[in-house]
């Protein structure tokens, strides 16, 4: 059996993520108006651009013009090629991820693949989160690094389960226990209790690869792709942009089996404005050191509001008239690891423990701070 073939696409930088929403025509009508809902406009630049470049990476593997892919979302969320509308690229997988100034897609054959890339932020409260939400043993290799080391050493191991946990197509909803990762002499090893159980449609045990990389200091890439057991795995990477220092992603560390490859710049896109100033990696979002305070009884619904509230303007750097009770979260521009920073955050405030899900299942501010507030989640 040979190696199985996947390629990552990453594009970085303002003027990068423009020229690709210069071709935002491209993008269906509900893409559109998806885009539009986000609260910051660099959120709705981000949103387009990511999914310009899925469109322009897809039809590299299928005479279908990137304006004609059509997708579907599985009974968990996950998009999906359409395949009643595309039935000749039934074996076609992929998946798409992005944060700060930075978007990445993986597309895969026959493979499920997930991928997570985290623009590195302030975590005042790491060893906290980390002990809170990873295995004990991630935690303690977390708490064991240098203080300017921790929080980039939190996001490696987050990227790694977030791809892991997206390539299920299930996200959260398996907990983060439900695999855990140890990260050593540019090794990555995994255990898998949950996953290592999945099975493929033809009935055989799926064995995982794993790549963690650095797009740029400060910026963790992990992806995961679910192979047959004996297969190897051979990972290209394909640069997009233009860029006055030729950045490409260091590989930090793999599961055994998988060769990286430096691809060209494919030109994915027609017209990319030259970097006048190069790319920082500088992201605009920041996550701020938010002030703990005690609560001397248990907040009501409003007060719940109002630090959440709160969190999401100093967080976000936006007006507080752009925080609506019942906006979905989802349309405020928070990445994985920003949801369970904030859960962790919130927990801290109102004294108890908090499932990392529960932005997913409370999805406005209204809802969560009534849910949290009520008798029964006391």
């Amino acid at each position: 059996m040979g190696a199985a073939l996947v390629d990552l696409y990453w594009v970085a930088g303002q003027a990068n993520l423009e020229a690709l929403v210069g071709q935002a025509a491209i993008l269906e009508p509900g893409e559109q108006e998806r885009a539009g809902r986000f609260v910051r406009p660099c959120d709705q630049t981000l949103y387009r651009a990511a999914h310009v470049l899925l469109r322009r990476s897809l039809s590299r593997y299928a005479e279908i013009e990137p304006q004609q892919w059509y997708f579907v979302s599985n009974p968990d969320g996950r998009p999906e090629i359409d395949l009643s509308a595309h039935p000749e690229a039934q074996s076609l997988r992929f998946n798409l991820s992005h944060s700060g100034q930075v978007a990445c897609c993986g597309i895969t054959r026959g493979a499920a693949v997930g991928v997570d890339v985290e623009q590195e932020r302030s975590i005042p409260r790491v060893e906290a989160l980390a002990k809170r939400f990873f295995t004990p043993a991630e935690a303690a290799a977390v708490a064991g690094l240098p203080p300017e080391q921790q929080v980039g050493g939190f996001l490696s191991y987050w990227t790694l389960k977030e791809a892991a946990l997206k390539a299920t197509g299930r996200g959260l909803q398996d907990g983060l226990d439900a695999i855990a990762f140890q990260i050593h002499d540019q090794t990555v090893v995994a255990k898998l209790p949950q996953l290592a159980r999945s099975e493929s449609a033809q009935g055989q045990v799926l064995g995982w690869r794993f790549a963690l990389l650095e797009i740029e200091l400060g910026l963790p890439c992990a992806l995961a792709v679910a192979l047959h057991s004996a297969q190897q795995m051979r990972l290209c990477i394909h640069r997009c942009g233009c860029y006055d220092a030729m950045l490409n992603p260091a590989v930090v560390a793999s599961t055994p089996g998988v060769t990286v490859h430096q691809g060209p710049n494919l030109g994915v896109v027609d017209a990319w404005r030259p970097l006048s100033n190069g790319w920082s990696g500088e992201g605009h979002f920041n996550l701020c050191e938010k002030r703990m305070t005690e609560a001397s009884s248990a907040p009501n619904a409003v007060q719940i509001q109002g630090w959440i509230r709160d969190y999401l303007v100093e967080t976000l750097q936006v007006d507080p008239k752009d925080i609506d009770p019942q906006r979905p979260f989802t349309e405020y521009g928070l990445d994985s690891a920003a949801v369970v920073i904030l859960t962790g955050d919130l927990e801290e405030w109102l004294a108890r423990d908090l499932d990392p899900t529960l932005l997913q299942d409370y999805t406005t501010l209204e809802v969560l701070a009534n849910h949290l507030s009520s008798s029964d989640t006391h």
